[in-house]
């Protein structure tokens, strides 16, 4: 499509919107032309969505360890071993 749009001579809406409904569909096909010549005008008839298809889900895993001391969190680094051995 880019490619047409640069053969057109078109970078922008405003150059988009000198071409009547017949030509875009004419060089975009009936239902991409159709678009173009309404989308570039401001005109969608879409609902609007306010929800969206959830992509990706993720899960928290809490394996009942308690620090005992506050130093174990700070440097949790060198105290695995303790954690193990709880």
């Amino acid at each position: 499509m880019e490619k047409k749009l640069q053969t057109l001579g078109v970078e922008t809406c405003s150059e988009l919107q000198k071409f009547n409904s017949q030509a875009l569909q004419r060089e975009f096909g009936p239902k991409t032309g159709r678009l173009l010549y309404q989308y570039c005008r401001g005109i969608d008839d879409r609902s609007l969505r306010t929800e969206r298809e959830r992509k990706s889900v993720s899960a928290e895993i809490n394996y009942g360890i308690r620090f005992t001391k506050v130093r174990w969190v700070l440097f949790p680094e060198n105290k695995l071993d303790k954690v193990h051995e709880m």
